[in-house]
């Protein structure tokens, strides 16, 4: 059965080096997802990598048509 592993935290606590070190340790296993979001993006290059910026209404087509999962934060909308 398919599982997923969430990686949360503060800004600059190592999220993404975890990641990749996880990533590079167990690449049959696992894969990164790229993450669709209504938020808008913030400017900083490297904060979007991983995203792909969608209207509500994308997100809306997105979501009618998908089997991944859905997450509400805040008032963004994210699906991965």
């Amino acid at each position: 059965m398919p599982s997923m592993i969430c990686v949360a935290g503060e800004a600059g606590a190592g999220k993404t080096t975890l990641v990749r070190g996880v990533l590079s340790a167990y690449p049959q296993s696992l894969e990164y997802l790229t993450t669709y979001t209504t938020r808008p993006p913030r400017g900083n290059p490297l904060e979007e990598l991983g995203y792909i910026f969608v209207t509500k209404e994308e997100y809306e087509q997105l979501r009618r048509q998908s089997t991944k999962l859905l997450v509400l934060f805040f008032c963004y909308k994210y699906i991965a």
